[in-house]
């Protein structure tokens, strides 16, 4: 890694024995942990992340919330017309469903929530979440529906 990198292809660090990743997207730097200590492995981090980036199927879900996530899938159901959405004396939307999961996943980040955080829930809420995050996962590599 001592030849110098051309402009827009990134770059690597070593920290503490763990290789970093720098590269742009959109304007903004982003710098991520490639998770390992093989400069070789880190390489082929970073021209994963070019490759996303360069064809448009980059997503960063490092500022989506389990807030974002809920309003999304709300919304889905509003576009679809699913009759399961329900409205409140209010007149505000919710489902069930994921009511019973905002007082465990309320102020987690989307990338927080994984096998060990919904192992923690309760098992019909274990359900729910995977049927949730399933659903909206592809959302996440839509711009318009990141919030």
């Amino acid at each position: 890694m001592n030849e110098k990198r051309e402009r827009g292809e990134g770059s690597l660090r070593l920290r503490n024995g763990i290789w970093w990743c720098r590269y742009y997207h959109r304007g903004s730097r982003i710098e991520t942990s490639c998770k390992t200590a093989d400069e070789k492995k880190a390489e082929k981090f970073l021209k994963k992340k070019l490759a996303q980036v360069m064809t448009g199927t980059h997503s960063d879900a490092r500022n989506v919330r389990y807030e974002d996530l809920r309003t999304a899938y709300i919304l889905d159901y509003q576009t679809n017309k699913r009759k399961s959405l329900r409205r409140d004396k209010e007149g505000n939307l919710y489902l069930d469903a994921v009511k019973r999961l905002d007082d465990f996943f309320s102020g987690y980040r989307a990338d927080e929530i994984d096998a060990s955080v919904v192992g923690s829930s309760t098992r019909t809420n274990r359900q729910r979440v995977f049927r949730m995050v399933l659903s909206i996962a592809p959302c996440l590599r839509c711009d318009a529906c990141i919030i």
